[in-house]
């Protein structure tokens, strides 16, 4: 795959993302993928936890919105910018305890995805967020 393949899988991603079409975002990662995030220690493996972690974020924030800033490649790497937007309208997943009541509170979160492409598959992701600024942003941190 050439560069602009990779980018191009990367888009076809946000484009099924930003229509909460998850079956077809499961389909663009591979059944082994692998995901790094902020939020936990130890990585995600396999699509049906890739895709439970984003529709965590969509469900919470209905009219979630992330606008690429800039994408580059580097051969089957992809670094794509993004800012997040989004109104915490929903009950929010919580990896350390009771879901997030609905704060009603607006956030705008700088984002970064790098990720790795084979064979039109994303097969590894590293997720960067400010996840301190997204609490404060919803009030639950300082």
């Amino acid at each position: 795959m050439t560069q602009h393949d990779s980018i191009a899988v990367i888009d076809r991603l946000e484009k099924v993302q930003m229509a909460r079409d998850w079956e077809q975002f499961a389909n663009l990662h591979a059944e082994s993928v692998v995901q790094f995030a902020p939020d936990r220690a130890e990585p995600r493996k396999g699509r049906s936890e890739l895709v439970k972690f984003y529709r965590t974020f969509f469900d919470a924030f209905p009219e979630m919105d992330a606008k690429r800033e800039r994408a580059f490649a580097q051969g089957e790497w992809v670094c794509a910018e993004y800012t997040v937007t989004g109104t915490h309208l929903k009950p929010l997943a919580n990896p350390t305890g009771p879901p997030i009541p609905p704060t009603n509170k607006k956030v705008r979160v700088a984002n970064c995805g790098v990720y790795r492409v084979q064979s039109g598959k994303v097969v590894e992701v590293h997720e960067y967020f400010d996840q301190l600024g997204f609490l404060a942003q919803l009030g639950l941190a300082p």
